[in-house]
């Protein structure tokens, strides 16, 4: 996978975001985004691991894009830095990144019986 190599969006990504195509770099720093959100209580889960690959693969990622999330450290990633590579697809991270803390919030109301955000 190229920096600047493009991906072909799919069916869900352009009626959920209007996108046709989009970075296979701002694919994979969404993922590790999410992955760095979803680890900032020390741990990702099962489900908060595998929510972002569930949502890339319906959204077109490659198995390519997927892998790098295989190896990715969130504990001692940057966010900031992260955030900052992603130059495409800002509005659809925020949009993921509300979802995703939606759905660990049902995640830890249901296991844990803890209604927070």
């Amino acid at each position: 996978m190229s920096d600047h190599e493009v991906l072909e969006i799919s069916d869900f990504g352009r009626d959920a975001y209007g996108l046709s195509s989009a970075p296979a770099a701002a694919m994979v720093n969404y993922g590790k985004a999410l992955l760095v959100i979803a680890g900032a209580d020390g741990e990702v889960s099962r489900a908060e691991s595998d929510w972002p690959r569930t949502h890339q693969r319906k959204f077109g990622a490659t198995d390519e894009v997927i892998a790098e999330y295989e190896t990715f450290d969130h504990r001692t990633a940057d966010l900031a830095g992260i955030l900052a590579g992603t130059s495409t697809d800002v509005e659809l991270t925020l949009h993921a990144l509300i979802d995703m803390e939606k759905a660990a919030h049902n995640v830890r109301a249901a296991i844990f019986h803890v209604d927070v955000l």
